[in-house]
């Protein structure tokens, strides 16, 4: 039986961001700022806000 040769990709996340931070910044509204996530989001509220836009989950700390 023959294998399936994986296909190795790699991703610059650091162009990725900043492409979608120009878009962003060019298609959106002064008012707003725009950015990825980060860990300590759950900290400071990220799912209770998403919750008033629909049902969020909740989440430990640890699987955030």
């Amino acid at each position: 039986m023959e294998s399936n040769p994986t296909a190795v990709v790699t991703i610059n996340y650091t162009d990725i961001a900043a492409k979608e931070a120009a878009l962003l910044a060019q298609e959106s509204d002064s008012e707003f700022t725009f950015r990825f996530l980060q860990r300590d989001d759950i900290k400071i509220g990220h799912l209770k806000a998403l919750a008033q836009l629909t049902v969020a989950p909740e989440v430990a700390e640890s699987d955030y």
